[in-house]
Parts: structure tokens; sequence; C-alpha cells
């Protein structure tokens, strides 16, 4: 083998192995991000074929607590032959509070939810567990870490009371901060607490759902979507519709990478939740990396190609000369 091939095999292996670390990088940003994989969580070991999707409203088109039985029955009425428990559908939105212990008083960010809400966002517990919304009693609350630092000193606070503008409610767990850096920096740090939309309306408030997730079976491309959309009933810049399923995958972070503008480019009025920023965030990134390593694959590529035609052509010659002895 001369210098030249030994040469170009070394550069081949330094770039192959070099191509390892966006590889790595684009695999781990998609594992930080499992509120974009409840399609897969939900499937399990099904061979079914399942859908995440997502409607993001404008504050003037979020929808009252009531729309959400409008909303299961139009999905109900699409799955015919489906039981619920085939698909999951799950509302929210964001509110300025303040929670108070005794004397003091912290303002915070709100999340009122309904019932799906925690497989859509699969919360780490510091100490206690996700309240149910199904619930009989539906008085249950979250605080994440800072809030109850603030609050108590302390996070093992299950059973505990604090009141959220006056209404006294019962703590039933303290969860972690979203752990990747991307959630952190856009999830900031204002104090959060979550409870249900059922108790916002006891507390005398209006809570009007600004964002809407579901899993659906999605039997054939854009089937679920299109249920979601019929099932929302509401178009124009108001409102944005989303496929959250494989938006990690290579094909859509070579898109992502091609077509940045489409990240980009807004024709909507829709504030996005905090996880749809990180997560938009999360798949430019993602762009970058795939393309970092496909770049870096190109000169592995060449040379495994002129590797296989020299053999092909070794093979071939040989060939020949075994035809002709037999001659």
């Amino acid at each position: 083998m001369g210098r030249g091939r030994r040469i170009c095999l070394v550069a081949a292996a330094v770039l192959l192995l070099a191509s390892l670390i966006p590889a790595y990088l684009w695999i781990h940003m998609r594992e930080c991000f499992t509120e974009q994989t409840a399609a897969e969580r939900w499937r399990g070991s099904s061979e079914a074929r399942f859908s995440q999707v997502s409607c993001f409203l404008d504050e003037s088109a979020a929808v009252p607590p009531e729309r959400e039985y409008s909303i299961r029955e139009s999905l109900e009425n699409a799955l015919a032959g489906e039981s619920e428990e085939r698909w999951v559908l799950a509302m929210s939105g964001m509110c300025d509070v303040t929670v108070t212990r005794d004397s003091l008083q912290v303002s915070a960010k709100g999340i009122y939810t309904t019932g799906g809400f925690a497989h859509f966002h699969p919360m780490q517990m510091v100490s206690g567990s996700w309240f149910d919304s199904q619930e009989v009693n539906r008085d249950g609350v979250v605080l994440d870490m800072q809030l109850a630092w603030k609050l108590f000193g302390g996070y093992d606070l299950r059973g505990m009371t604090v009141a959220i503008n006056g209404k006294p409610v019962q703590i039933t767990g303290v969860a972690r901060p979203p752990e990747s850096s991307v959630e952190q920096n856009i999830f900031g740090q204002t104090p959060t607490i979550w409870f249900s939309m059922d108790l916002m309306q006891r507390m005398g408030q209006e809570p009007r759902a600004m964002y809407i997730e579901a899993v659906l079976p999605d039997p054939v491309t854009s089937f679920a979507l299109d249920q979601l959309k019929k099932a929302v009933g509401i178009s124009g810049s108001s409102c944005e519709y989303l496929q959250n399923t494989d938006r990690f995958s290579l094909k859509n972070s070579i898109e992502a990478f091609l077509h940045p503008d489409s990240r980009v480019m807004r024709t909507s009025r829709v504030a996005y939740p905090y996880w749809e920023n990180a997560a938009r965030v999360a798949e430019s990134r993602c762009g970058i990396y795939t393309a970092a390593m496909l770049f870096l694959l190109i000169f592995p590529a060449c040379v495994l190609l002129y590797w296989v035609f020299c053999v092909l052509r070794f093979l071939r010659k040989k060939a020949r000369e075994l035809i002709t002895r037999k001659r």
C-alpha cells in the first residue's frame, strides 16, 4: 500500500471518529426532549401507529374548559371503534398567580391543566406525586423546587397547604426543573406551580386553554393531525397545528438545516409555551449536528466507495484469470 493510500485511510478514520461527536450530540438532544415522544410511550409494545399532535392558540382564540367535551366527542366520532383508552388528550394554559404561606407571598407562573398533561410532560418528582385532576378531591397542586424552597425552605411537602390567590390548596408533590440546558434557559427562573383547570374554576376564575395536545391513532399519514384540526375547529393566524412525532428524525433534522427560515418565520399570533420554544431551539441544533455529522462522513464514504471499487475490480480480474485458465 502506497503512502498516499495510507494517509487517506488515516484521514478517513479520523473523520469517521470525529463524526461520532455530532452524532452523539444529536442523539442526546433527542433523548432529552421526552415531551416530544409521548406517542412512543403511549404505543408501548403495540404495533399500532400513533402520532403526537398539538394545537397552540392565541389568547383571543383560547377555549374554555367546557370545550374539552366537544373536542373529545369529535375525536370519539372520528375514531369510531377505538376506546378512549386508545388515545389521550390534554389541555393547558398559563397565568400569573400569587402563592402564599402564612405571611410569605411569592409571585409565580401558574400552569393549569386537564387530565392527560402528565403523560405529555412527565415530571421528575423530588417528593410526592403528580396531582390527579380526575380525583374527587382535585385541590392538589405541584410546586417546582424554586417555589418550594422560597415558601418552605425544603422539598418534602406532601400534604402541606398553601394558598393560590387566597384559595387554600394541598401540595401533592414537588417537581424538578427541566434537565436540558435548552429547556432550563427557556423555562426561566420564575417560580412555577401546576394545578387543574377545575381548581382554577373553583377559585372563581375562567381558565382558557391555549395549548391542546393529543396522542391519536394514525393509520395513514396526517390522519391524527387532520382529526385534531376538525375537533378544535379553529383556523387562521390565531392558531397553529403541529405534528410532534418524528420532529427529531434524521429527515427532519436535515430539513431543519436546509430550511432554517421555516423554524424562524412566523405567520401566526400564537405565543408558544416554554416546551415548544425549547423544542424549536433543539430542532435547529439537531439540524446543525446532523449537517456536521454528514459533512464529516463525506470523505470516509468516498474512501469506502473507492475501496469497494478496488475490491470489485480485483475480484473481476481474478474471475477473468480463472476463466482464461479453464479454457
